[in-house]
C-alpha cells in the first residue's frame, strides 16, 4: 500500500502557494494497513528493526488507528516546492467545520 501524508497546522494560511511555511507544518506519515497488523507483530516487527541497525527514529513508529474525519485526499505527483497548489485544492473544497 501507498504511504499518505497527513499534513495540518494551526494556521491553514501557512499551506497557501502564495505565502508558504513549511516550518509551521505538521505532517506524518502513515501506512493504511488496518486490519492487516497485530499489535503483537508490530512490536516484534520494530525489535527485530531495532536489532538490524540502531536508528534512534525507530521509537516514533507505531501503529494506531486513525480517527473518523472528513478529509480530502489528492495525489500530488511534483517537487515538494509545488504542494501548495494541492493543499489549497484541498482547504478551499473541505467545509469549515471540518
Amino acid at each position: 500500500m501507498p504511504l499518505e501524508g497527513l499534513f495540518w497546522a494551526d494556521d491553514m494560511k501557512v499551506f497557501m502557494p502564495e505565502l508558504p511555511d513549511r516550518n509551521k507544518w505538521q505532517w506524518t506519515l502513515t501506512d493504511n494497513a488496518a486490519g492487516f497488523y497485530h499489535p503483537e507483530d508490530f512490536e516484534n516487527s520494530v525489535a527485530a528493526s531495532k536489532k538490524k541497525k540502531d536508528n534512534p527514529l525507530i521509537d516514533k513508529v507505531d501503529l494506531k488507528t486513525s480517527p473518523k474525519v472528513k478529509q480530502h485526499k489528492s495525489l500530488h505527483i511534483g517537487p515538494y516546492s509545488a504542494e501548495g497548489r494541492i493543499f489549497k485544492s484541498c482547504i478551499t473544497k473541505l467545509p469549515e467545520s471540518a
